[in-house]
């Protein structure tokens, strides 16, 4: 179910929200009679699925601009878009429609196309306590080829997170990296490192990761399915187990419900400026902190596959 916010006859929605669905001033519109959307989802990028409270009459639509009559009766409703929409590709759509009461409801939605091509995607290494010469840096890595288009990199999720990336359109290969840096500006570019590449990015974010107690969560999209996720604190006698604040604490318990985490956090207490956190070699993925290991900057492999060479 989306998020939709409902002012009077205007509603404006992104589509790639996937958040759940409140119904704002419902009893009003209830009251005055006003139809609302209930739902809606873009289909195969080239159809919109819309659903309403009540039986209404589909009496006009417009798509970038361009306007057409159109007369059906119904609640929901399946819509044949003039031409496909291309993952990350923006449209504007409203329409018109009127109850048997005769009231009349305008809805406006900005549509942006689906990634139907997402590679499997890894958080390989990553730098929470950065410094300079070191800064805050995520490592993606592609265990599958895709497109990268509309998948979000953030530093937590549920409501705790500080900063949220979205990625660019960059075909992937498997085994191929993506570098982000998170608080510090780089040339974006692509070096070819041997049989892969290694895209270096700028995540736009001037303020750091959340310190040694956090998270980092990867979904195919704003709102979307988590591809992979970690969390990480360096004591675990801090209140809500370990984590330091509700906030975070709440973001992990949904990790665990949708099985992205299954056991305590990674921990970062070795961590510092010149110490960052690294998955092992082979892209080992069980969900735990099992998975991970601390060694010094110096040793870092942001760039290149990980060699387990831990601090000790």
């Amino acid at each position: 179910m989306k998020k939709i916010m409902f002012v009077l006859f205007i509603l404006s929605i992104l589509l790639c929200c996937k958040e759940e669905l409140i119904l704002v001033e419902r009893s009003l519109s209830e009251r005055d009679g006003i139809a609302y959307l209930t739902s809606y989802d873009l289909l195969d990028n080239k159809r919109l699925a819309i659903s309403f409270n009540d039986i209404v009459e589909l009496i006009n639509i417009e798509v970038d601009g361009v306007s057409s009559a159109c007369f059906r009766v119904g609640s929901s409703f399946i819509l044949d878009l003039p031409k496909g929409v291309e993952r990350g590709e923006k449209i504007q759509i409203s329409f018109t429609v009127r109850k048997e009461s005769g009231s009349i409801s305008r809805a406006s939605l900005t549509l942006i196309g689906k990634n139907y091509d997402i590679p499997e995607l890894l958080i390989n290494e990553v730098s929470i306590l950065g410094s300079t010469s070191s800064p805050d840096r995520i490592e993606l890595a592609a265990l599958s080829a895709g497109n990268t288009t509309g998948i979000v990199l953030s530093d937590g999720i549920k409501g705790c997170e500080k900063y949220s990336y979205i990625l660019p359109s960059i075909d992937v290969k498997k085994n191929d990296l993506i570098v982000v840096y998170w608080n510090k500006s780089v040339e974006e570019r692509v070096e070819e490192n041997g049989n892969y590449s290694v895209y270096y990015l700028d995540s736009g974010s001037r303020t750091t990761l959340q310190g040694t107690v956090g998270l980092v969560v990867l979904q195919e999209e704003i709102g979307g399915r988590i591809l992979d996720a970690i969390a990480y604190s360096d004591d675990d006698g801090r209140d809500y187990d370990g984590y330091g604040s509700e906030k975070i604490k709440v973001a992990v318990d949904f990790l665990f419900e949708e099985e992205e985490w299954v056991d305590a956090p990674i921990d970062s207490s070795n961590v510092t400026a010149s110490r960052v956190l690294a998955r092992l070699p082979g892209f080992v993925d069980t969900n735990t902190a099992d998975d991970w290991f601390t060694t010094a900057a110096r040793k870092s492999t942001f760039g290149e596959f990980n060699v387990y060479e831990p601090y000790e």
